[in-house]
């Protein structure tokens, strides 16, 4: 981050990709200054990780919470997560338990276990 600074980039900003609100809130931060501006993720895409088999816990559906908007499907582009009869379905097999789709419900129908 030193070589960043080093070449004269005035915004520099680390996030946890897996933290949507500080990520969106860096980038939009980001978009509103001039110049040159740098965003460092702390972490690999979830997708890599998902090939990696990296595993960060397992997520649940609440169906009774899930009024199947596809917010989720459409949001992440989790190839996890698709839409089941009656609420959306999430495979553990393609699932590693990022979290991205638990803080894009805002109707809480995707939980993490325990």
């Amino acid at each position: 981050m030193q070589v960043v600074k080093g070449l004269g980039v005035e915004y520099l900003y680390v996030v946890d990709p897996y933290d949507l609100k500080a990520t969106t809130q860096a980038v939009e931060e980001a978009m509103d200054l001039p110049g040159v501006k740098v965003i460092v993720c702390r972490r690999e895409c979830a997708i890599e990780a998902g090939r990696r088999k990296v595993s960060y816990g397992k997520i649940k559906v609440m169906e009774e919470n899930c009024n199947q908007c596809k917010l989720c499907i459409t949001t992440t582009g989790c190839a996890a997560i698709t839409l089941g009869e009656k609420s959306i379905e999430i495979d553990p097999a393609q699932c590693n338990g990022c979290g991205i789709c638990v803080q894009v419900c805002n109707r809480g129908a995707i939980e993490r276990e325990g």
